[in-house]
């Protein structure tokens, strides 16, 4: 009986490393030469390159390179055509202002202008007036003009028109000289009355007075 167990046990520890060295075998003969059999898919890990051995394989990492502008071509239509005139941005409109009294005595008439502004019952007065306002300045800036004096407004439900006068106010007149307002007889009155109340000293009095007569 011991005999037999012992050949049953022998002949069983046979097979076991049998098995074992033909697993062995196969995992040698399976193992994966390339990253592409292995991962998920493969279920087999995928061997780990290490820091030194990529460098040593690969080499240092290419450096960015700058984008570079390209050549222009000398071939190519120019814009502008060489010689061709540009002109120059138009200048700003001229400013016009609408008012009811001249800004100085130096305005210069040009002629009479009208601005109109409709719209109906549905469009307020403010909308109207001002449409009315930007024809007259329109009309007075083609004349010349900078400036706009209202004589009338008139009108209705329906609309509005106002009549103006174009104006070139740009040249302003000279100031008046000092005194040149008043009359030779004012300006001895009121050197008499600075002399009484005693402001002016008899010298100046005499040199002033004579300053006026020597006017006439």
């Amino acid at each position: 009986m011991k005999d037999s167990r012992r050949r049953w046990f022998g002949a069983y520890a046979a097979v076991v490393l049998a098995l074992a060295a033909g697993c062995a075998t196969s995992s040698a003969d399976t193992q994966p030469t390339s990253n592409s059999a292995c991962g998920f898919a493969a279920e087999v890990p995928c061997p780990t390159q290490t820091a030194s051995a990529a460098s040593a394989g690969q080499g240092a990492a290419p450096a960015a390179k700058e984008p570079t502008t390209p050549a222009k071509d000398p071939t190519a239509p120019q814009w502008p055509p060489a010689g061709m005139a540009v002109p120059a941005s138009a200048p700003p409109p001229k400013r016009v202002e609408i008012g009811r009294l001249l800004p100085h005595a130096g305005c210069r008439e040009l002629a009479q202008v009208t601005g109109s502004g409709g719209g109906g019952i549905w469009t307020s007065s403010a909308t109207k007036t001002e449409k009315a306002y930007d024809e007259i300045r329109s009309s007075t800036r083609t004349l010349g003009g900078d400036y706009a004096l209202i004589d009338l407004v008139a009108g209705d439900a329906r609309g509005i028109t106002i009549t103006a006068h174009a104006y070139d106010c740009s040249v302003a007149p000279p100031a008046p000289a000092a005194g040149a307002g008043a009359s030779v007889d004012e300006r001895l009155r009121r050197l008499d009355q600075l002399k009484r109340d005693g402001l002016i000293t008899p010298d100046e009095y005499a040199t002033k007075r004579r300053a006026i007569l020597d006017d006439l």
